[in-house]
């Protein structure tokens, strides 16, 4: 059940992306993403691993290359490989924190919990730090309201959180909870500004519709 939930969330964050870019994505594409999933139910990590990033991309390529019109073949695969990417595989794995092998489902779930508290609680954090001492800019281009003080504030205070929390939610214990935290904090913010460029290239300031955020591209 809870992988339908993620399946289903995966569908509408796909969705979206489909509405924003100019490319027309295949309704048999969408099967994706079941497949997907099913490999993480029944525990078929290494194929996992795979599908999507490989076979995904192959199937891609090949099923434009019969579409028999080259023109903008590099623009389609790209485009929706990355929204395979960032709504299917990337999302799939916090599911894939639920069939790890602990003692009890609570625990499983507390996990997922872990790491959404953490990604949220470093959205949060580099907001307000860089909105009351944010001056260094990092990438003004992509997205002129981040900057190297409101990643750096954001970063430590992530690592603090996961270092509380951490022992409480998780096994993990006092390295690995720093390390987690210093990880989630470094990769959300990449990912923040990733998806800003992504909007600013397709000509969107905001997007989520269906799944809000915290934030919108400044």
């Amino acid at each position: 059940m809870t992988l339908t939930f993620f399946a289903l969330i995966s569908f509408l964050a796909l969705k979206e992306y489909c509405t924003l870019i100019s490319v027309h994505f295949p309704r048999w594409l969408y099967w994706g993403i079941p497949l997907n999933y099913l490999l993480i139910g029944f525990n078929c990590f290494e194929l996992f691993l795979l599908f999507i990033p490989l076979a995904g991309f192959l199937i891609l390529a090949t099923w434009r290359v019969f579409v028999g019109d080259p023109s903008g073949f590099l623009h389609t695969v790209s485009a929706i490989f990355w929204g395979w990417i960032m709504t299917v595989f990337a999302l799939s794995h916090a599911a894939w924190l639920l069939m790890l092998p602990t003692i009890n489902i609570q625990g499983e779930a507390l996990l997922v919990l872990f790491l959404l508290a953490l990604t949220e609680s470093n959205d949060i954090a580099q907001y307000l730090w860089g909105k009351s001492c944010g001056r260094r800019k990092v990438v003004p281009k992509v997205s002129p309201g981040k900057t190297l003080e409101g990643l750096m504030g954001g970063v430590i205070t992530t690592i603090i959180a996961s270092l509380i929390i951490g022992p409480l939610l998780t096994p993990l214990d006092t390295l690995q909870a720093l390390l987690a935290g210093l990880l989630i904090g470094i990769s959300g913010f990449c990912g923040d500004v990733v998806m800003s460029a992504i909007k600013r290239n397709i000509g969107v300031k905001d997007s989520g519709k269906t799944i809000t955020r915290t934030w919108r591209t400044p």
